[in-house]
């Protein structure tokens, strides 16, 4: 009887732990991820991420003008700065510099 009663207690006890565990997992904290404007390219050029998460563009291409631009946002064309987005939705978000052909990016969301 009394090993019924220890090894009820032991599960009983466990159970919060497992439970705990997946919780936090499940509430993974949103990240922020960096691109920068170097050289007249996005570094890097596709980057993937998780829903809810942030790309901040980071300019660095000194003296020279550039742009984030997409269906969904766009940023001002400058020669240093930063330009953040969230990404609410899942999907394939291409962007470009408007100035510079062939300047492309794309964040893939998951």
């Amino acid at each position: 009887m009394l090993a019924r009663v220890v090894l009820a207690f032991i599960a009983a006890a466990a159970i919060p732990v497992i439970s705990h565990s997946a919780a936090v997992q499940a509430a993974r904290p949103a990240r922020s991820h960096v691109v920068t404007l170097r050289h007249i390219a996005f570094h890097p050029q596709t980057l993937t991420i998780h829903r809810n998460e942030s790309v901040t563009w980071v300019w660095e291409d000194p003296g020279i003008a550039h742009n984030v631009t997409a269906h969904n946002f766009h940023s001002a064309t400058r020669t240093h700065g930063t330009f953040t987005v969230r990404f609410t939705r899942t999907g394939v978000f291409n962007y470009r510099c408007t100035i510079h052909q062939g300047m492309t990016g794309t964040v893939i969301v998951k």
